[in-house]
């Protein structure tokens, strides 16, 4: 395929500009290096095959192929009408393309929209896989990004992107993690003496020893390490945003950023459970409290000294909110049955998350605006769509992860494949670009190719 420069209306200096900015991108892309062929030429001529034109001066008369047109100076009306009557691809001021008036923003938007329609006027000639990439062009991750610890492999998620958004939210991320290292240090003190008392908890709720006596001994010690401390109110951390942008993974980043692992970090979803049975999981129980209880030992008891995460919190009824805020106002968490009505002070470190807006929750009585107050500190986390600036970068990204779990030979993606990706809107988030992404892997896998291609992308 022939790239016509049109010396007509166009200085030396520029013309030169011109085919060093078209070189430059032909030659760096491998998907166009051979198949592209620069032509300067001092009139409009006529050629058999794809032809894209880029000219300076106006000439209705000889005007076929795909045109580019370039301007000096204003942008008048003439050019404009002229580039809307021949459906001209483009236009683009090339006194923006050197000297002191050159802007770089301008040489971007010539050079994708060139390379767009290269690629498009080149698909018909040649087959979607010489149209590629390897899956690690925008980020190439090293072994240490795969460890044994799924987890912690999956944390690197939220540090590793750059769009002005997240970039913004790892900032306060990072500022709300070293405001509350002070708490966490008195938390992993704690953890350190209570181990044993834990321990011995946890055990008991297994056994078919049906005497608890030495288990009310046990929580209420846990009281007398509570009063060790230096802080009387637990920290809580707010997540907010739609379903599939990453909250799980941010409140991991977190945790694992304050206590160095994910050891003392326990997830609850709190969607679709009866008021019992989540509170017997939040904050325990004895034998007796309702029909069909048991000894069970709280997540907010067992994980004391570490990071609970409360997921979905907006989904949780009234009288469960109001024992939550008893356990934000002073650490206190009431058991029932418990021998001590008035509980035990046992400290976490709270995070929790919603995909509602809290503010509208409030307004419309759902949610207690006295809970939403006792969280210090609220991240809100982008939609997917919202980034579509650092798409690429999670997308290198994703493809590199899902090739190493699954286990597979696949190396590249076909431009079409990534572009397909790139259009659709992803109502659900991340989680729902990771499904499609595993899908496409999957089906490039079965069809024997090392390469994913559109056909392999299905919403």
């Amino acid at each position: 395929m022939k790239v016509f420069i049109i010396e007509k209306g166009f200085e030396e200096h520029e013309l030169r500009v011109l085919k060093e900015i078209v070189g430059s991108l032909v030659s760096s892309k491998e998907d166009l290096r051979e198949k592209v062929e620069i032509v300067q030429c001092p009139e409009f001529c006529e050629e058999q095959g794809i032809v894209i034109k880029v000219i300076g001066e106006l000439n209705p008369e000889r005007s076929s192929g795909q045109l580019f047109i370039m301007f000096k100076g204003g942008l008048e009306s003439n050019i404009v009408k002229f580039a809307q009557r021949m459906g001209a691809v483009g236009i683009f001021p090339i006194d923006r393309f050197y000297g002191e008036r050159m802007e770089y923003g301008e040489i971007s938007r010539f050079e994708n929209v060139l390379k767009n329609v290269l690629r498009d006027k080149l698909s018909t000639r040649f087959p979607e896989w010489d149209f590629k990439k390897r899956i690690d062009w925008k980020v190439k991750l090293d072994d240490k990004a795969f460890q044994n610890d799924k987890d912690s492999e999956e944390a690197a998620y939220i540090s590793l992107f750059g769009d002005d958004i997240t970039h913004r939210n790892v900032k306060k991320t990072n500022e709300i993690i070293t405001s509350v290292m002070p708490y966490v240090k008195e938390l992993k003190k704690f953890r350190d003496k209570a181990n044993k008392t834990l321990e011995a908890l946890e055990k008991k709720e297994i056994s078919n020893d049906q005497n608890l006596t030495g288990a009310q001994l046990a929580i209420g010690r846990l009281n007398d390490l509570t009063s060790e401390m230096k802080f009387r109110k637990p920290v809580c951390i707010l997540l907010t945003g739609p379903t599939g942008c990453g909250k799980t993974l941010l409140a991991k980043y977190i945790a694992n950023s304050l206590f160095g692992s994910l050891k003392t970090f326990s997830r609850i979803s709190l969607v679709n459970m009866g008021d019992n049975l989540l509170e017997s999981e939040l904050f325990g129980s004895f034998p007796g409290s309702w029909t069909g209880s048991s000894y069970k030992v709280g997540k907010m008891v067992s994980m004391a000294g570490g990071a609970v995460f409360l997921d979905e919190i907006g989904e949780i009824s009234p009288a469960i909110q109001a024992k939550l805020l008893t356990y934000l106002d002073d650490m206190k968490v009431l058991i029932e049955g418990f021998s001590d009505p008035s509980g035990v002070k046992v400290p976490v470190l709270i995070i929790a998350a919603t995909n509602r807006d809290v503010r509208k929750e409030m307004s419309l009585g759902n949610f207690r605006s006295d809970f939403f107050q006792r969280f210090a500190y609220e991240i809100h986390m982008p939609s997917l769509s919202e980034r579509k600036s650092d798409f690429r970068y999670i997308l290198s990204h994703l493809l590199q992860v899902k090739k190493k779990l699954l286990n597979l030979s696949i190396d590249e993606i076909s431009i079409a494949a990534i572009e397909k990706l790139e259009g659709y809107e992803y109502p659900g988030n991340y989680r729902e670009l990771e499904r499609v992404v595993t899908v496409a892997m999957m089906s490039a896998k079965m069809d024997g190719r090392e390469i994913v291609l559109s056909r392999d992308v299905q919403f």
